[in-house]
């Protein structure tokens, strides 16, 4: 699969420098990994021909892909905005013409510092011999940042400057919201002041701005404006981080092709699977969620497969795949030791099943591509995945949570239950450690409202329990119930047998509920509003 690398726009005003032009151009060109993802823009003074003509001269040698930005005379800060208009990349280099770059392959380390944020919300900078050094990263006199900074705020360099300033109104917004980071690469800036270039006409002129303009004063006046903006960005980093990532995964291999509102595609669109793929006949399913209830969910899709394509194999992926893929995010299912291998829990023994794969060659369409419809959130997501699947709703009619034990395992189930029930009528009440909470945190709203729905249930169904409870029993509001046997500690294909062959199934908002709904009646206690893809048809909700 080729990554996709972000383009990167050198912007860039110069007046009256053509050596040195020439100088910059050839080394930020000759230091880059991905020559072909860089642009130069130049902003130009109309009245500066030979700068014209020089860029003219570089362009022409089908090297280096350079833009003119070519205008009147304006200050400083709004040239590398008037630059950003011509821009086509995603990361911008807010540069000068005095600079050298001096550390090869400088692009792929910026673009591996901007996907450390998903939001690319960030002021990178290295350093310059003057401002910053790799002992002391002080502020970016110059620096990289992301399109998505300019669409937030409007700009890529504040309009107010004619000297200096604008690079300290930067660094003071990237400071303020902790996004403002030096990394290991060597932008040498050749300034005269530090004796490495000659004070020429251009330099001249600057200090003359400094001295008439009162730069110092518009920084110091704008402060509220700078806190302003860092808000701002804030706002949109918290926003950003509430939406979802997209992912693909292509031979074996994970990839974010960003965030977005919504987990699909919306059925307006009329986008489905690739008819090429299904010609082929091979087919993996696969979730990006690893829970019991993640993967029981869509324990149907290899039957509804097979029925629909008779001649199709089915494979899932293997504990050690979905290590591989997903292993650097194991700790989103804290709650079991090894989250992976509930996809062995839901899908052994099941006839429909051609084997658990090690390796998956090609595009895998995962439960991310997926059709919602916004008029009606109360679609399964299994139903979701096979609208994309190019299913009917009748061909997808009968797509309820189904489980295959072998016989063993329903020998050992059933041997549990005349011991501990003596083969009368039974429930099972599950308590898992979301009892009560919202966000992983106790609330006592949703606590109390638990508690009422379950002693309602009981108290109609006085049944012996078979029970699995996050802390004792003795400890929980429902000491009280006619206890059959704690399965805390039994397999939990052997839990799921037994939830089976329950007069009924009561819990708060859990995965392993959903699994038996086929077999028995289950309540369960909602915590979110609206479930929206975790809806299960049939469930009792409460």
């Amino acid at each position: 699969m080729e990554v996709n690398r972000e383009k990167i726009s050198i912007l860039c005003p110069t007046r009256n420098r053509v050596d040195n032009i020439e100088k910059f151009v050839t080394s930020v060109y000759e230091t880059a990994e991905f020559k072909d993802l860089l642009e130069f823009i130049f902003y130009i003074d109309d009245d500066d021909e030979n700068s014209v003509l020089k860029c003219e001269e570089l362009s022409n040698n089908n090297i280096y892909s350079i833009k003119v930005v070519i205008g009147e005379r304006i200050i400083m800060s709004s040239m590398w905005n008037k630059c950003f208009e011509e821009s086509t990349g995603e990361i911008m280099f807010i540069g000068a013409d005095d600079i050298i770059f001096r550390t090869e392959n400088w692009d792929s380390i910026v673009r591996n510092e901007f996907d450390k944020f998903d939001d690319k919300i960030a002021l990178i900078y290295g350093s310059d011999g003057i401002k910053s050094s790799k002992k002391n990263h002080g502020y970016g006199n110059h620096y990289f940042i992301h399109r998505n900074w300019e669409e937030v705020l409007g700009y890529v360099d504040p309009p107010y400057f004619s000297s200096d300033y604008a690079d300290l109104w930067m660094a003071d917004v990237a400071q303020r919201i902790d996004r403002k980071i030096w990394i290991n690469i060597d932008t040498e800036h050749m300034h005269p002041g530090v004796g490495k270039n000659e004070w020429d006409s251009t330099h001249k002129e600057r200090l003359q701005r400094a001295n008439d303009d009162d730069n110092k004063g518009i920084y110091t006046s704008k402060e509220n404006e700078r806190i302003a903006d860092s808000n701002k960005l804030v706002e949109f980093i918290n926003n950003y981080q509430k939406k979802m990532i997209f992912w693909r995964i292509v031979d074996n291999k994970l990839y974010s092709v960003g965030r977005v509102d919504n987990l699909g595609f919306e059925k307006s669109e009329g986008l489905r699977i690739p008819d090429e793929y299904l010609e082929k006949q091979l087919f993996t399913i696969m979730r990006t969620c690893h829970g019991i209830g993640d993967w029981g969910i869509i324990s149907a899709m290899p039957r509804l497969l097979k029925e629909k394509y008779p001649d199709c194999k089915v494979y899932v992926p293997s504990v050690n795949l979905l290590e591989d893929i997903f292993g650097q995010y194991k700790d989103n299912w804290g709650g079991w030791e090894n989250p992976f291998r509930n996809v062995v829990n839901i899908f052994k023994n099941n006839p429909y099943v051609d084997g658990f794969r090690e390796h998956i060659g090609g595009e895998v369409f995962h439960d991310h591509y997926r059709i919602y419809d916004n008029d009606n959130t109360d679609i399964p997501l299994l139903k979701q995945m096979l609208k994309f699947w190019q299913f009917t709703e009748e061909e997808m009619s009968d797509s309820q949570p189904e489980m295959y034990w072998t016989d063993e395992e329903k020998k050992l189930g059933d041997d549990i239950i005349h011991k501990a029930a003596d083969d009368s009528e039974f429930g099972c009440l599950l308590m898992s450690d979301r009892f009560g909470t919202q966000y992983g945190k106790h609330h006592q709203e949703t606590y109390d409202k638990d508690v009422q729905n379950f002693t309602n249930i009981l108290t109609e169904y006085q049944l012996p329990y078979f029970y699995y409870t996050s802390k004792p029993i003795s400890e929980t509001p429902f000491h009280w119930v006619n206890k059959s046997l704690d399965m805390k500690h039994i397999d939990l294909r052997i839990q799921l047998y037994i939830k089976s062959k329950a007069k009924i199934n009561l819990s708060n908002q859990c995965g392993t509920n959903q699994v038996v709904v086929r077999y028995s009646k289950c309540f369960e206690s909602q915590r979110q509003f609206p479930l929206a893809h975790n809806f299960v048809e049939g469930e009792v909700y409460l």
